[in-house]
């Protein structure tokens, strides 16, 4: 079975029904339609929410020669980026960590994340805490000898993405990479390239995704991963382009800002 065939039929198991890939555009421009919600009996579960379909198939590209040992996850919701990445990389260990405080639903999301892991042999845990201030223990208890591979999607504001890039980073082993949730979103552009200039790594921030997400990685893995990056990062001019023909106005910052206010972020 492919990949997301096996994820959702996951959820299945549990009497859950998986909603994801949804165009906007037939849902009178709902954001959040190409990303990922889980439902028991019609009704949709208070938890964080998921990568979209387009993602899902960004991180099958991206694992495709690249193969991480261990994977560290901040932000887990109900598990779905945390149980694709095990599939992906069957041989790491996988730990999520995640605060529990995203919709009355979380810790059932934290705890049926847990299951589906044991019911399907997977190596993967999720630990109840907050980022930064757990990252050391939980890496430390659980991970041995660094991280290979952070994925960051968690509370997206600029301040918590440095503090959790900053928190994961003294892990980060040679060949480490790490890649941000809804950059573009939520108007993080300007505090990923902070992060960026900081890290010494290489950045790209990748507008085929639905999310805008954002990857650092070392020139190691430059060879590596390079078509991929390429295959999901689109040439600003013809971002521009886009943008004078529809009629678009405003700052990709000022127009993530709006839909910020009041929300909490994705994870």
């Amino acid at each position: 079975m492919i990949t997301l065939g096996r994820l959702i039929s996951f959820y299945a198991a549990h009497g859950l029904h998986v909603r994801t890939g949804l165009n906007p555009h037939h849902f009178h421009d709902h954001r959040d339609a190409p990303f990922t919600a889980i439902y028991r009996n019609g009704k949709i579960l208070s938890t964080g929410g998921g990568i979209a379909l387009q993602e899902v198939y960004f991180f099958e590209c991206l694992f495709a020669d690249y193969q991480p040992a261990s994977i560290l996850v901040i932000g887990n919701a109900f598990g779905w980026s945390t149980l694709l990445l095990s599939l992906l990389n069957p041989r790491a260990r996988v730990v999520a960590l995640d605060a529990g405080i995203e919709g009355e639903d979380t810790d059932f999301g934290i705890d049926l994340t847990n299951r589906i892991a044991r019911d399907n042999g997977l190596a993967v845990e999720v630990v109840k805490g907050f980022s930064p201030q757990d990252v050391e223990g939980v890496v430390s208890g659980r991970m041995g000898q660094g991280v290979d591979f952070v994925f960051v999607d968690g509370l997206h504001t600029e301040l918590q993405q440095e503090l959790d890039y900053q928190a994961a980073a003294r892990h980060r082993r040679p060949d480490g990479a790490f890649v941000f949730h809804d950059v573009v979103n939520f108007g993080m552009v300007e505090g990923f390239n902070r992060i960026a200039a900081q890290s010494g790594l290489n950045a790209r921030i990748l507008h085929r995704t639905p999310s805008g997400m954002g990857v650092l990685y070392p020139d190691s893995l430059q060879a590596r991963i390079q078509a991929c990056l390429d295959a999901f990062t689109e040439a600003p001019e013809i971002m521009e382009a886009l943008r004078r023909q529809t009629g678009w106005q405003g700052s990709l910052r000022g127009r993530a800002g709006r839909l910020l206010r009041g929300l909490r972020g994705r994870s």
